[in-house]
């Protein structure tokens, strides 16, 4: 499928296979010439979207995945080239971009990497993307957070109320989480049962600690009942903070071995609370 736009990466034409991706008719993108890039979640994909732009300015090829919303506000993916049409002078004219559509392609791979009850990341996801983000936090010189969540006396909630209100439990943990780690940097995955963890890129080491202690606030606040956990008598979580140094180097088999560590750490000094390792603590380099 294909449509041809303006300098501006405004369509003049579309394809049939393209109407029928979008839901839009011919009529729709010829009338109101929309851009090219229709998602709805620019900011979200702004590294994407800056290199595509880019292409109008400059006059270049370019290759990507671009994210739309069809007209029933449903996601699609699609791979794009897009090239520039000459006028015999070399002026560009137009632009043409081919694609193909990948969307049940990402709808799979979304799914290998999601924890099914919750929609976190799973913990194959993690062991790839920790590494990743190690990486690019020595490259930006900024510090990464792993930060390790458990919930209190889990097995007494289900014991209590069932395991259904034990999965919606789960799921309400899990959407907190995310009402706090909400840049495209920050992950959040179910390593198994009831223990999560969160992996996030601060500038200041300050900022993981309370980045860490407003996840704990906002649980805590929930005031989810869990008379199984008598000292608070609501939900509450324990969590393990371990920070990564971007001038330092690590054995990444122990980073989880530490931040768990923490974890346990604030178990012990009574739960509901934020424990921390860092690079002051006595930590394996390599």
């Amino acid at each position: 499928m294909f449509v041809t736009t303006d300098n501006s990466g405004n369509i003049t034409y579309a394809s049939q296979a393209f109407c029928e991706l979008t839901g839009y008719s011919k009529n729709y993108f010829e009338e109101s010439s929309p851009p090219l890039y229709l998602s709805k979640n620019v900011s979200i994909h702004c590294e994407v979207y800056q290199t595509y732009t880019q292409t109008f300015q400059t006059n270049t090829d370019w290759t990507g995945e671009i994210q739309g919303s069809t007209k029933q506000n449903k996601t699609y993916c699609v791979t794009c080239n897009i090239e520039p049409i000459l006028e015999n002078d070399g002026r560009v004219d137009s632009y043409i971009a081919i694609m193909q559509n990948i969307t049940a392609n990402k709808k799979l791979q979304k799914l290998v990497i999601t924890d099914e009850l919750t929609g976190a990341y799973n913990r194959r996801y993690y062991n790839q993307i920790l590494p990743q983000e190690i990486s690019r936090c020595k490259r930006e010189k900024n510090w990464l957070a792993v930060l390790m969540i458990d919930a209190d006396h889990f097995k007494k909630y289900n014991d209590t109320y069932g395991h259904q209100a034990g999965d919606d439990a789960l799921v309400l943990l899990t959407q907190t989480m995310q009402s706090c780690f909400r840049r495209p940097s920050d992950f959040i995955f179910r390593l198994g049962g009831e223990e999560f963890a969160a992996i996030y890129s601060i500038t200041n080491p300050e900022d993981a600690d309370m980045l860490a202690e407003k996840v704990r606030a906002a649980v805590y606040n929930l005031n989810l009942n869990h008379s199984g956990n008598a000292a608070f008598g609501r939900f509450t979580i324990s969590l393990g903070l371990m920070l990564i140094d971007p001038e330092g180097f690590y054995v990444e088999e122990e980073i989880y071995k530490y931040a768990d560590e923490a974890l346990y750490k604030a178990k012990e000094a009574g739960r509901n609370r934020v424990e921390k390792r860092s690079h002051d603590d006595d930590i394996e380099l390599f």
